[in-house]
């Protein structure tokens, strides 16, 4: 078996709250916030892309960055996220607008991945170090199966201050391995607290709990669990907006006893661009990462 790392990016969300392709907008210097996650992984010795795409992202977005990480050695693949893929013959999906969510993004990528592999968001910015630390877990923890890897955030380091945002709340047992991960959504900051709002409660959570912002690691026994998932999923005769989500379906697994999941703190910050106005933001801390040397300001030259 090929010893390369793989990094696979879901990048075929459709960003509703940012207003446009957060995928393929240049933050600083021209360069998107995917080019950034790449550029480190490469670092950390990845060398294997696997991205999962939507009809949107053009040929000529994705022959550019095809070039650019093949000149620091790398390889890429694109793969479109379609509404037929992994459907019972006969299924007829014409009703939805959307594509089937995360999990499913991820199985539309099984045929390319062959070894075991990290998932992560196209629009976050992860950090230098963590990528580092995924290295490690693909070279030990991860050649096994039914074991899979969760490198989580501290809440107070994930928050927007253009708005609310949805975190996946990591609980853990003592051997740091997941017990659930449950989506809490309109997390805000309100004078030194961190609330969440549901159903006119207000929640104070603690700006050290652990959060999922989709950095996973899987061995490639999971794909077929996903499949056997998706279908049962999809027996479920699901509405025309029900997604088959990659924290759900993880979540699924572990209760049933199948799977494992080790977590680990990133040693990185985060950023992200949830809405438009956070894009200032992060312009700001690229331009200073490069000043202070972490980053080259021509990324690929």
């Amino acid at each position: 078996m090929s010893s390369k790392k793989t990094l696979v990016v879901l990048a075929g969300g459709l960003g509703s709250r940012y207003n446009g392709l957060k995928q393929i907008d240049g933050i600083y210097n021209g360069y998107t916030i995917l080019e950034y996650s790449l550029y480190d992984a490469l670092q950390a010795g990845f060398t294997h892309f696997v991205l999962i795409i939507n009809d949107k992202i053009t040929d000529v977005f994705q022959h550019d960055l095809k070039q650019k990480v093949e000149s620091k050695g790398g390889e890429v693949q694109f793969v479109v996220q379609r509404r037929e893929s992994f459907l019972p013959k006969g299924y007829d999906a014409t009703s939805r607008a959307k594509p089937w969510g995360t999990a499913h993004a991820l199985l539309c990528a099984s045929e390319l991945v062959s070894n075991p592999f990290f998932v992560i968001n196209a629009d976050d910015y992860y950090g230098k170090e963590i990528y580092q630390l995924a290295s490690q877990y693909l070279d030990n923890e991860l050649k096994q199966n039914n074991i899979a890897v969760q490198i989580a955030f501290p809440l107070g380091k994930t928050l927007s201050e253009s708005g609310s945002v949805s975190r996946g709340i990591c609980k853990l047992n003592e051997q740091n391995e997941l017990i659930s991960v449950t989506e809490q959504t309109a997390i805000s900051k309100e004078g030194a607290e961190i609330v969440a709002w549901g159903n006119d409660q207000k929640t104070i959570l603690n700006e050290l709990q652990l959060v999922s912002m989709n950095f996973w690691g899987f061995n490639t026994d999971i794909f077929s669990y996903f499949e056997t998932e998706f279908q049962g999923f999809i027996a479920g005769n699901p509405s025309s907006k029900a997604e088959y989500m990659l924290p759900v379906v993880v979540q699924t697994l572990m209760d049933r006893g199948v799977l494992k999941v080790l977590v680990n703190e990133s040693p990185s910050q985060w950023m992200g661009v949830t809405y438009a106005t956070d894009r200032e933001l992060m312009y700001q801390f690229l331009s200073e990462q490069t000043q202070q040397g972490n980053y080259p300001e021509s990324l690929w030259t």
